[in-house]
C-alpha cells in the first residue's frame, strides 16, 4: 500500500503520521507526493511503524519501481 492509500485508511494526518514515526511533517509530504526517495533508515522506520503494510518497494515512486519489477 502506498503512503498516500496507508493515511486515508487508517484517518491519519501527515503531521500525526510524522509525530509517530518521528519523521518530519516536510518529510512525509514529500514521500507521500514522490518529490524524494526514502534514506534507508526512514523506510525502515515506515515499514516497521505500518507493520509492513508500505513495503521498501512501495516507497518508490512509479517509475524507479519499474526498474525493479521481477
Amino acid at each position: 500500500m502506498e503512503l498516500d492509500e496507508y493515511l486515508f485508511r487508517n484517518k491519519k494526518s501527515q503531521r500525526q503520521f510524522a509525530e509517530d514515526t518521528g519523521i518530519g511533517q516536510v518529510t512525509i509530504c514529500k514521500l507521500k507526493n514522490y518529490k524524494i526517495e526514502p534514506t534507508l533508515v526512514t523506510a525502515m522506520r515506515l515499514y516497521k511503524h505500518t507493520g509492513g503494510q508500505i513495503s521498501f518497494h512501495e516507497m518508490l515512486s512509479p517509475d524507479e519501481r519499474k526498474k525493479y519489477e521481477v
